[in-house]
Formats: C-alpha cells, sequence, structure tokens
C-alpha cells in the first residue's frame, strides 16, 4: 500500500511541473509572436484607409442627395448663419414660383404629347386594316391562276404593294415619332430648370465629385508622408469588375421609357430640395444651453452612424471614381508587366511579342498611359507624387 502511494505522489509531482513547464513556454511563446508582429524601428510601414468614409464624411458630401443622385447647389462658406438661411429660403420661394409656370408649360406639352398618340394610332389601324385588304386581295387572285408565271406575277406585285405600305406607314409615323422626342426633350428641358434652381446639373455635378476625391488624395498624401509610409491600402476598394452606377442615372430622352416616364411626371410632384442635413451643419454644437449642447451631440451621433450606414450606396454610385477601384491608393509599385513579361518570356515567347503585349497590357490597366515601356511602367497616384526619397527619411 505504501509503495502505492509513493508512486501516486510521485506521477502528481511530474504530472505538475510538466504543466508548469509548459505554461511558462505557452507565456514564453505569446511575448515572442507579440515581438515579431511588433515592426522594428525605421521598419517601412503600409498605411490603411476606409476611402469609402472618407467620402461619406468629407464636409463637401453634405450638399449629396443620394434620392436626387446629385448635388445641392453649394453655399458660400465664411458667412454667418443668419445670410445663409436667407439664401436657403431664396432658392426655396424661387422654386415654388417657377414650379406653377413650368407646370403649365408641361402641362401643354403633354396634351400635344396625348394627340400624338391618338394619331400614331390611326395610322397603325389604317395599315393594319390595308394590309389585311392587300392579304385577302392576293389569296383571292392567286388561287384562281394556274400557271406558274401567272402565280410569279401576282406573288411579285403582292410584295410591291407590302413594301410600299410599309415605307408609307414608316414615313408618317417617323413624323409624329420626330415630334414626339422633341415634346420629351422640352419636357426634361423644363425638368431641369426647375431643379437646377437647388441642383448641379450633371456636369457640374461631375466636377464637383472630382474636387471632393482630389481633396481626399491629398489629405492621404499629405498624412503619408508625415507618417513616413511606403504605402497607402485601401480596406474597401470596390473591383473593376463591378459595374458602377452612373451619376446621373436617367434614361436617355428619345428611349421609350423615357417617354413614359416624363409623360406621367409634373412639375407639382418635382420637390424642393431637402436642406435639413446642411442647415445642421450650420449650427455650432457648443453654443446654447447645456440640454441643447447634449441634444446637439446625440443628433450628431446619430448622423454619424446614418452616414457610416450609406457607404453601400456610396461603393455603388461612385465605384470606378478616384481610388474607390484601387487597392493601393498612394506609392507602391505595380509590377504586373514585370511579372507578366517574365512569364511570357518562361513560355518561349518572342521578345517583339513581349513588348507588344506589355505595352498593350500596360494602356489596359492605366488608359492615361499613351505609351508604357515595360521596364519603366508604374502606377502612379492621380495627385502629386511624394519622391522616395521624402518617404525614407
Amino acid at each position: 500500500m505504501n509503495n502505492i502511494k509513493r508512486l501516486f505522489l510521485l506521477v502528481s509531482i511530474i504530472t505538475m511541473s510538466v504543466a508548469f513547464l509548459a505554461g511558462d513556454l505557452f507565456a514564453e511563446s505569446k511575448k515572442s509572436s507579440a515581438r515579431e508582429t511588433k515592426p522594428a524601428p525605421g521598419q517601412p510601414k503600409v498605411g490603411m484607409i476606409d476611402f469609402l468614409t472618407l467620402i461619406v464624411f468629407h464636409p463637401s458630401m453634405q450638399y449629396y442627395s443620394f434620392e436626387n443622385n446629385t448635388f445641392i447647389r453649394p453655399l458660400q462658406e465664411g458667412v454667418p448663419a443668419t445670410e445663409l438661411l436667407g439664401r436657403i429660403r431664396e432658392r426655396q420661394e424661387k422654386f415654388v414660383i417657377m414650379q406653377k409656370t413650368r407646370n403649365d408649360e408641361i402641362g401643354k406639352l403633354k396634351q400635344e404629347l396625348e394627340t400624338i398618340e391618338s394619331e400614331l394610332n390611326k395610322i397603325r389601324v389604317k395599315a393594319s386594316r390595308e394590309q389585311s385588304a392587300i392579304n385577302l386581295k392576293y389569296t383571292e387572285e392567286y388561287t384562281k391562276l394556274t400557271a406558274d408565271r401567272d402565280r410569279k406575277e401576282c406573288t411579285d406585285q403582292y410584295h410591291k404593294q407590302l413594301l410600299k405600305l410599309d415605307e408609307d406607314f414608316y414615313l408618317e409615323k417617323k413624323k409624329f415619332e420626330d415630334r414626339k422626342s422633341e415634346i420629351v426633350k422640352s419636357i426634361n428641358e423644363n425638368f431641369s430648370k426647375l431643379q437646377e434652381i437647388n441642383y448641379l446639373n450633371s456636369n457640374d455635378s461631375k466636377d464637383f465629385l472630382n474636387e471632393i476625391i482630389d481633396e481626399i488624395n491629398c489629405a492621404i498624401c499629405e498624412v503619408a508622408v508625415e507618417k513616413k509610409l511606403v504605402c497607402v491600402m485601401n480596406s474597401n476598394f470596390v473591383s473593376g469588375f463591378i459595374q458602377p452606377e452612373s451619376l446621373s442615372s436617367r434614361p436617355s430622352e428619345n428611349s421609350s421609357n423615357a417617354i413614359a416616364s416624363e409623360s406621367s411626371r409634373t412639375a407639382e410632384t418635382t420637390k424642393n430640395a431637402d436642406y435639413s442635413s446642411i442647415i445642421e451643419c450650420i449650427d455650432d454644437i457648443d453654443s446654447g444651453t447645456a440640454a441643447d449642447i447634449e441634444n446637439k451631440k446625440n443628433t450628431l451621433n446619430v448622423n454619424c452612424i446614418r452616414l457610416f450606414q450609406r457607404r453601400i450606396e456610396a461603393a455603388k454610385l461612385f465605384a470606378g471614381k478616384g481610388n474607390l477601384s484601387q487597392m493601393v491608393v498612394w506609392g507602391g509599385e505595380d509590377i504586373t508587366i514585370e511579372v507578366l513579361g517574365r512569364l511570357l518570356k518562361k513560355h518561349s515567347v518572342g521578345a517583339g511579342k513581349i513588348r507588344i503585349i506589355s505595352d498593350a497590357v500596360g494602356k489596359l490597366l492605366n488608359p492615361q498611359i499613351q505609351k508604357t515601356e515595360p521596364s519603366t511602367y508604374h502606377s502612379a497616384p492621380p495627385f502629386v507624387p511624394v519622391p522616395s526619397n521624402e518617404v525614407s527619411k
């Protein structure tokens, strides 16, 4: 019995010793791992950004209307709040006045559209009846004929009549369709003039967005240089294979969808611009009573959550714009062409072919580069690049 007790005690001591040793080794392993993941002093560092967050939180994005897919006309910065509110009020009052005038004009155009549709229906019915009469006459005459030559002449005459009917119908229809397109264009212009009281047009919206992206790029460049980063990567880049939605996604003026949509629109249904988010930004968050300040802070936090959740909408709308479709947004070197050249050479592709393929692929990867040599192709950032010696300082 004593031997059994001694054996049990010995096993217990050995087990505890192994456990303590394993614990020490695990703790040391964690420390070693932590030391390895921490960059050594002077080691090149890579920066990360969330480009969508930078877009939706850019101050000028307060003017972007996700509902209308365009920008509200920016207000002048640095003027008193009362003056800004006065300008907003002027725009909204002007909109209400012009809304009635435009609605009267659009109403007259729509009446003309209805008249044209009625005329088009008449010529369609007329053409259908004439074709039925031609078909009936041909059938009656053809069945009475026995000679092949007579039947051929009858059929040729029948086809000529159908061709003439088709040409006449096309010319008459085209006259009405052309006028219909002109009316739809006029309706579009009326809506555009009404919208441009509050909103930028399509071209100005694109220019304004490009200014925002340029500012973001410059800020990325400045911070990257200050932090001595070798490159900056976008944590939520959008692949170039995703089809971006157009900044101005309205249908073509001459399409049937455009005609259908414009005929159902009125100036009365076109809403005045929503300036609520802009007015919120005008108000100073540190002014007012303690309760007012607390309420403003809570509202700002809620708005931050709302904006952050709109990054998915921004990804769809702005895919392909600026750095959103780039994984590396600053610095770095694109070695695609060099790697391609090496692969082609490995598979015994001739030097002449490699040069042509590399040049062609380089232009396809970056259309802004007109002529690219395989040995010097790099992806340049869209803003003024910083020399590598400045980054490594």
